[in-house]
């Protein structure tokens, strides 16, 4: 889970620096404009944090349907009685929360990406 919150630092820090040289005008004139960094840097967060939870939750539907199907065809090898509802409930919640943490990482991360990056600005 460390190194997978580690690579979508990454990933967000590179697509921040891309969309910043490739948008560089378009954000001076925003400044000049009147702008402040933090209005520029928000709305790279939340478009981080859209694009972010949409990719999240398909993902958690897809390992909640492979973990289902794994479930449902080891039952005549594995005996799963003896996990009770708390465990699938445990389980379920913890299992929810790896997106939830990623669209806070990406989006926090995105934010203090732009913000770096825009105070490099001349």
């Amino acid at each position: 889970v460390f190194l997978t919150a580690v690579a979508l630092v990454i990933a967000v820090n590179l697509i921040c620096k891309t969309i910043i040289a490739t948008e560089h005008e378009t954000i001076s004139l925003l400044h000049v404009i009147g702008a402040e960094d933090l209005d520029i840097a928000r709305h790279f967060q939340m478009h981080t944090a859209h694009i972010v939870m949409r990719s999240a939750a398909t993902g958690f539907a897809v390992a909640l349907i492979v973990i289902s199907t794994l479930l449902y065809s080891t039952q005549h090898i594995a005996d799963l009685s003896a996990l009770t509802w708390e465990h699938w409930i445990s389980v379920g919640l913890a299992s929810l929360l790896v997106p939830v943490c990623a669209t806070i990482i990406a989006s926090i991360a995105a934010r203090l990406s732009v913000l770096r990056l825009i105070k490099m600005f001349p």
